[in-house]
């Protein structure tokens, strides 16, 4: 079921930035994380991205548990850091909803019914996350996410041991 709920261009802006990183780009201004909400029941907006700059040594992973705790609904777009057990640096870009148990039924069924035609924007994403309780986000979780079972392993997400 389509929920009616528009896209607004700054999200598919922000989208195809994340998808898109060119090898001259200043890496200060990456961006790491970004935040999107349902405002007033009718658009999918930006409500905070995070720039490598603001993130720092902070892992995003924290930021994302944070948010979490003060937003009961959001989507977000992480551009994930990893090295598989081979040592190789990867980087993935992953779709995260989040709707908390807590949230109210109203608030999750919008965002449940708007989930499709914003992943129809991420063409090229590929890994999804559905977390509607804290302990769904781990790095484990997102390891075994993320992993190629068949050829590589994930050894660290964002320098931090699995």
């Amino acid at each position: 079921m389509a929920s009616g709920v528009e896209i607004c261009d700054d999200v598919k802006d922000m989208i195809a930035k994340m998808k898109v990183v060119k090898s001259g780009d200043d890496q200060n201004d990456r961006v790491r994380l970004a935040i999107f909400s349902i405002r007033d029941c009718k658009e999918i907006i930006v409500t905070k991205k995070f720039n490598q700059k603001d993130v720092g040594d902070s892992p995003v992973f924290s930021i994302i548990t944070d948010e979490m705790k003060g937003d009961p609904c959001f989507y977000a777009l992480y551009d994930c850091n990893f090295q598989t057990k081979d040592n190789v640096d990867k980087d993935d870009l992953i779709f995260i909803t989040w709707t908390s148990d807590a949230a109210s039924i109203k608030n999750k069924m919008i965002y449940a019914s708007s989930k499709e035609n914003l992943k129809g924007c991420m063409k090229g994403v590929k890994h999804h996350m559905q977390l509607n309780d804290h302990s769904d986000w781990s790095r484990q979780a997102l390891a075994e996410k993320i992993q190629d079972k068949s050829t590589w392993r994930v050894a660290k997400i964002e320098k931090v041991d699995i």
